[in-house]
């Protein structure tokens, strides 16, 4: 990823202003929904590029404290460096009062999640939710051959049913279902853990944890704008 302009850094922080993460809404669904809407790919890829990189600076700064997970203080960062230039630069500056803010949980994940990835606007073409929902019919198709799933075939099979409509180009009949596709994925991953069988355990991962999990939040982000097959 190129190195960020400070053209690029300026921007960066203007765009977190107009967001108001702590002051508007920390609705990272909707701020990035948004986002998708107002900016351009390559906007959201030079944005993406100035936030890792100031967020690099804060680590830098403040380096992990003791006892912190380390997925939590990266949301503890994300989330300074939503409240916008100044608490940043305070922060960097005052790096214990970053580290307060972890001890006391006084955060909101996850200003991260606000910056649309490039996922984010490959789902807008409904080409690519068909060619995802087949692949996952694929792999649903796969397990029902394996013997091991063979208490839990009725769950796939109902998987499968709810994936067909968006093979044929309706994605959104499979993204209201969603409710059920989660209860369904959760049986599934309950069956491997009982049996203990890595292989059903990864392939139970793979049912929510994985390709479902990002085709039902992107199609149902983004996919919205998109008209239904007839």
């Amino acid at each position: 990823m190129p190195k960020p302009t400070a053209t690029d850094i300026l921007e960066f922080w203007e765009e977190v202003e107009k967001i108001g993460w702590g002051t508007k809404t920390t609705d990272y669904l909707a701020i990035e929904r948004g986002l998708v809407k107002a900016w351009s790919r390559g906007k959201a890829a030079r944005m993406r590029s100035v936030f890792l990189e100031v967020t690099d600076s804060l680590y830098k700064a403040c380096g992990t404290p003791a006892g912190n997970d380390a997925s939590e203080f990266a949301t503890v960062l994300a989330h300074v460096i939503g409240l916008g230039r100044e608490e940043f630069n305070l922060a960097i500056k005052f790096p214990v009062a970053v580290q307060r803010r972890a001890s006391i949980g006084d955060f909101t994940e996850s200003f991260a999640f606000c910056i649309p990835y490039d996922h984010a606007y490959a789902y807008l073409d409904q080409k690519v939710l068909i060619a995802e929902a087949n692949r996952i019919v694929i792999e649903l198709e796969e397990g029902l051959r394996d013997s091991r799933f063979h208490e839990v075939r009725p769950q796939t099979k109902e998987l499968l049913a709810l994936f067909q409509p968006a093979t044929r180009g309706s994605p959104m009949s499979t993204v209201r279902q969603e409710d059920k596709i989660i209860a369904l994925c959760a049986v599934l991953e309950a069956h491997a853990n009982k049996l203990g069988l890595q292989h059903c355990r990864n392939t139970a991962r793979f049912a929510y944890g994985g390709r479902i999990a990002l085709f039902l939040h992107t199609a149902g982000q983004y996919g919205t704008k998109l008209p239904e097959s007839s």
